[in-house]
């Protein structure tokens, strides 16, 4: 029997990335609960998951999986832009709390 054409697992599969998957927001036992900030910086996103930001946006984080990165504010937080009704990963350094809190 021929082996040729088949092909084993490949290293690369599981290889690190620092953007989160193109996916929506995960869901675990414990449930985020949303919370505001306002954009601080200009974020530009580059694929299709991601959220554009400009300064002064309101924004509504729906995942933050704070526990898991520990408590890093590099982490990719998944919101909603208010000003533009968008959703998307975002880096959370981009932002700031909201002196408003939730409306």
């Amino acid at each position: 029997a021929s082996l040729a054409g088949r092909s084993g697992p490949t290293s690369l599969a599981r290889s690190t990335v620092s953007r989160p998957a193109a996916v929506g927001p995960r869901t675990s036992s414990q449930a985020n609960e949303p919370y505001a900030r306002v954009t601080a910086m200009v974020f530009t996103a580059e694929t299709e998951s991601e959220l554009t930001l400009n300064m002064g946006d309101r924004i509504t984080i729906l995942q933050d999986d704070a526990e898991g990165s520990g408590h890093s504010i590099d982490r990719w937080v998944y919101g909603k832009n208010e000003t533009t009704q968008e959703i998307g990963w975002f880096p959370l350094s981009y932002s700031k709390a909201s002196e408003a809190g939730m409306e």
